[in-house]
Formats: structure tokens, sequence, C-alpha cells
């Protein structure tokens, strides 16, 4: 089983052109890795994580999430006493590849995180007849959104989404109250959180008009 790797790049002030530079790597998902979200900044933060040399670079401990092909979300938060890229928590939900990630850009984001992930989900129906005493098992692929929420340290899956199409991606709007849900064929769906604690359709787009 092959082990995907996460790369981290920034851009060197001193380098011409605004070149970018491999700033690290590490193993993050066995698989591969499909997508990966920034944790937004706020306050004096500055993007990009601090060196060895500037330990002390921006005032807000830097995170992303990342997804893969092993079913699982990882949050990610640099260490600045080792100077490395550590997983904080995985969230586990999921039963088949997760295909995206968006963190939501709200205020407060690093203490009380919103994130959006999308997956397929294979459902087993079984069927029983009893007149021929034959059982059977179909297998019928659902498609799911989860939006998770991070209480204190640990993170919560709060809501989740059914699509009859296959996701792509997921992305937040500037405020972080809608979520755009890229599906089937040229489809985008808007969802907004409601009074009820649930996400409604509130509109569609099609390429195709």
């Amino acid at each position: 089983m092959y082990t995907y790797m996460c790369v981290c790049v920034k851009i060197e002030g001193n380098q011409p052109s605004n070149q970018w530079k491999k700033q690290s790597s590490f193993e993050a998902h066995n698989g591969g890795v499909n997508g990966v979200s920034w944790c937004p900044s706020s306050g004096s933060a500055v993007l990009g994580a601090p060196s060895k040399t500037n330990p002390n670079v921006g005032s807000v401990t830097k995170k992303f999430a990342s997804c893969g092909c092993d079913n699982i979300i990882k949050i990610w938060e640099w260490n600045v006493e080792h100077s490395c890229w550590t997983s904080t928590a995985k969230l586990s939900q999921h039963t088949d590849w997760v295909r995206d990630v968006a963190w939501a850009p709200i205020p407060g984001a690093h203490s009380h995180g919103i994130v959006a992930s999308c997956s397929e989900v294979c459902w087993t129906i079984v069927l029983f007849k009893t007149y021929t005493f034959f059982l059977k098992k179909k297998k019928k692929k659902k498609y799911i959104v989860i939006i998770w929420k991070q209480k204190g340290d640990g993170w919560k899956s709060s809501a989740q989404i059914h699509l009859s199409d296959r996701v792509w991606s997921v992305s937040w709007s500037e405020l972080g109250n809608i979520l755009a849900v890229a599906s089937g064929e040229n489809q985008v769906q808007l969802f907004k959180e409601g009074i009820d604690g649930k996400w409604h359709d509130v509109s569609k787009v099609n390429s195709s008009k």
C-alpha cells in the first residue's frame, strides 16, 4: 500500500519573480491525498508556517485540513517547537474516498472551526423473500456531504447532506454561511443552515442553461 504525502510551499521574500519554494513534505493519507484546505487566517496572523530561524511569525497557530482515499479527514497544526506539521485530529465517519474538504472562513475559525467534506456512501439493501427463502443483497451508491464542527479540542459531525449525484467538490462563500456543492452533470447546489440546524438547498445552477 502506498502512502501519499502533503507538500507545503511558500513564497520567499528574497526569491526572484515570486518563485515558490517547498517548505515541507510529510506522510498524510494512504492511497492518495484528494484535497487540502487552509484554516482562514485572522487577526495579525501571517500566511505561511514559521521557520526555524523565525519561529514566532504569526500570532495564530497555522492549521489546515486534508482528505484522502483512506476515507479520513485530518486536521494539521504547525508545531513551532519541533518545526513540523502535526496531525491533531482524525475525522473518520466517511466510508468511502473523501473527494474534497473545505474550511469555512468564519470569525474565530481557529477556536470554533467548521469544515465540510464530501464522499460516496455504499449502502447495502437487504431484501428477504419468505416464499422462496431467498436472501438477496443489493448495493446502491449514495453521496454525502458532512458538516464538521469543532467543540473545544475535538471535532464532531453536526449535519449530513444527502445527494443523488456524485459529489466532486465543496466550497464556502466568503462569509462562510453558504456552502456550494459541485455534483452530477454540470450542477452546483447552494446550501444554507436554517434556524432548525438543517442545511437547505437555496438554489441550483446548471451550466447548460
